[in-house]
């Protein structure tokens, strides 16, 4: 379903939450009185549940609970950036599965050396 992956803010917490919603306006007015405390729609960008759950994959070493997490700058950052959801999640990836090959390629090179 194509609508919004935001970024909410609950300033007296000290965190925010990554969510998905068709109108991130009423979701934070439900989240409000859920948590019991303000939340705001810090920023949303067009996205669906793929693109959710990639963002909350991107900063799970952040989490606090659910799909709240601490507010870091590299999530605001990523927010406040122009960049799409599904671009930052593979270059992301590629970074990832890079440096996976050259740990690798570099084992192959030191069991080489040790054979010799």
């Amino acid at each position: 379903m194509i609508g919004f992956v935001y970024l909410a803010e609950a300033t007296a917490l000290g965190m925010v939450k990554i969510g998905h919603s068709r109108r991130p306006s009423d979701r934070a007015r439900a989240l409000s009185t859920a948590e019991k405390t303000p939340v705001k729609i810090w920023r949303a960008k067009i996205g669906n549940r793929i693109d959710e759950s990639r963002t909350l994959r991107l900063f799970s070493s952040y989490r606090v609970r659910g799909e709240w997490f601490f507010d870091v700058p590299e999530i605001r950052d990523f927010f406040r950036s122009d960049h799409h959801i599904v671009d930052d999640h593979n270059q992301h990836m590629r970074a990832f599965w890079d440096a996976r090959a050259k740990a690798k390629i570099a084992a192959r090179i030191e069991a080489e050396k040790a054979k010799a």
